[in-house]
């Protein structure tokens, strides 16, 4: 998913719905819904969400800390 590029339309589709409110940012719950109909595993929803949503929101200026903890926690949705 990654080297195709699914992994950035979700997120930028995930973008598109949610952007617009306050932040959404580390706001992750709409792609992981998409990455959880996909995948139907949280260890790969984890593992294929952690390079691409902790970079993107580090360089929003969120801590790494936190940006782990969210992609982890939001890991179990699926």
């Amino acid at each position: 998913m990654n080297v195709g590029g699914i992994t950035d339309r979700l997120v930028r589709l995930s973008r598109t719905m949610v952007g617009h409110f306050p932040g959404a940012g580390a706001d992750q719950r709409a792609a992981v819904v998409f990455f959880a109909g996909i995948s139907g595993s949280s260890t790969a929803d984890a593992a294929s969400q952690s390079k691409i949503f902790i970079e993107a929101q580090v360089k929003e200026g969120y801590g790494l800390s936190f940006s782990i903890a969210i992609t982890a926690v939001s890991a179990v949705l699926a």
